[in-house]
């Protein structure tokens, strides 16, 4: 991440701190990790309802999906208790994935929804403009 991009995040985290806002909700963990690859993305603040949905239920649908495939192929609880067929398992990750990624930004829309964003391309507050 540029040193620039990097400032102006870092100054736009104090400013919402001053407004209530903490740390890890600014920042989770999947953009944190974005932002130490060197993506330039924008905090889940100023993200639509909708990408929100996707950072949060992709993952938690990849890490569904191996734990599924990881039962079928050692002890196969599931398979046998819960359904047979890969069919209903796929349906049931989708489903779950889906509930967890649009409740996690939905979550994250309505507590934010009385603080006031500065414009994310604005320069950090405290440094003049050219």
């Amino acid at each position: 991440m540029s040193d620039d991009y990097q400032r102006r995040t870092e100054e736009l985290g104090r400013a919402l701190r001053k407004q209530g806002v903490r740390g890890r909700e600014f920042a989770p963990w999947p953009y944190r990790v974005a932002w130490r690859m060197g993506w330039r993305v924008r905090s889940p603040l100023y993200q639509p309802l909708w990408l929100l949905a996707i950072v949060w239920g992709v993952p938690y649908g990849v890490t569904l999906a191996i734990l599924f495939w990881l039962d079928s192929a050692t002890i196969g609880w599931l398979t046998s208790n819960v359904g047979g067929d890969g069919g209903f398992s796929c349906a049931m990750i989708v489903f779950m994935s889906t509930f967890w990624g649009v409740g996690m930004a939905w979550w994250l829309k309505s507590r934010f929804r009385n603080v006031t964003l500065p414009p994310w391309d604005a320069a950090p507050p405290g440094e003049a403009t050219a």
